[in-house]
């Protein structure tokens, strides 16, 4: 775990790592779609990311998010801007 994110939005941020979309992520996490949409929001402005593919590389690169899946394969679809 870290000390930037809480525990509900780095469970969050695992499942973006992972290529889900908001609703995926809403219907994984038993929450609702626009709870899911306000956890990415905090994501994005805790790690100072435009979009949700930065958010997902500044975690790994910058704070060193500990995720023992990711799946390389969703990494390689990332626009990177």
């Amino acid at each position: 775990m870290n000390n930037l994110l809480t525990e509900r939005e780095f469970e969050v941020y695992s499942e973006m790592v992972q290529g889900a979309t908001n609703k995926e992520i809403a219907r994984k996490l038993h929450i609702s779609h626009s709870t899911a949409k306000a956890h990415i929001s905090n994501i994005l402005l805790k790690t100072k990311a435009k979009n949700r593919q930065a958010a997902i590389i500044i975690g790994i690169l910058k704070y060193h998010f500990q995720l023992s899946y990711i799946n390389i394969k969703n990494l390689e679809r990332l626009e990177y801007y």
